[in-house]
Formats: structure tokens, C-alpha cells, sequence
């Protein structure tokens, strides 16, 4: 396989933390003639995706997390079947709180994958 990758993290202000990246993927089977040429089964040439992290101004060890995923159209091949899976975007969200129970470092974390019940 060859392909290409990037990804980038860092703050965009002091309150908040950003995680994105891209990937382009040429998939193909080599060695076998009858399948060389040919690319995996669920895996997209293009995929990509992006993190916020927000920490609430007025509320410690409180923040905001957002995110979004994107993965290009896939082929699926079963016997006697071949099909293919349309890309698709998918939202999440969620909230984290820091603090100390009994003394100890503790996250509390609630996320919502997939808002939209998007079909992926």
C-alpha cells in the first residue's frame, strides 16, 4: 500500500486544544494474480477527521469536546455481490470534568458518537 498522512494538534487559543488530519490511502493486493490490482474490501482512499477540546472559562476542570470523521466511499465485495458503502460525515460531541475523588486523579467523560445516526 501507499499513501499519505498528515496531522496537526495544538492550540488555536489558550482554552482550546485542536487534533486534525487526513489520509490518502492506494490500497491494492500484490503477489496473488488473481487478486493483485485489486483494493480491500472497506477500506477508503480518502479519510479525514478533526477534534476540538474546549475548556469552560468559569467552570475548572470542565470542557466541551466536539469532533467530526470522514471516510470516503469503500467497496465491499461478497460472494457473487460487489457494492459499495458511500462516504460518509459523522458528528460526536461530548463533556469532561477533571477532578480528585479520595485523593486520586479522576476524568468523568460523557460522549455521543455519531449525532446523527449517520450510516458509516
Amino acid at each position: 500500500h501507499r499513501g499519505a498522512e498528515f496531522v496537526a494538534r495544538g492550540f488555536v487559543h489558550p482554552a482550546l486544544r485542536v487534533v486534525g488530519g487526513v489520509q490518502y490511502l492506494d490500497a491494492t493486493f500484490a503477489g496473488n494474480p488473481e487478486t493483485a490490482g485489486n483494493r480491500p474490501d472497506n477500506v477508503p482512499r480518502v479519510q479525514g477527521g478533526a477534534e476540538l477540546d474546549w475548556r469552560l472559562p468559569r467552570l475548572a476542570g470542565a470542557y466541551v469536546l466536539g469532533g467530526v470523521k470522514y471516510v470516503g466511499e469503500r467497496e465491499l465485495a461478497t460472494p457473487n455481490i460487489a457494492t459499495k458503502v458511500p462516504a460518509s460525515t459523522v458528528l460526536n460531541a461530548g463533556v469532561r470534568y477533571e477532578t480528585r475523588l479520595a485523593g486520586a486523579p479522576t476524568t468523568i467523560r460523557v460522549n455521543v458518537h455519531n449525532l446523527f445516526d449517520t450510516f458509516h
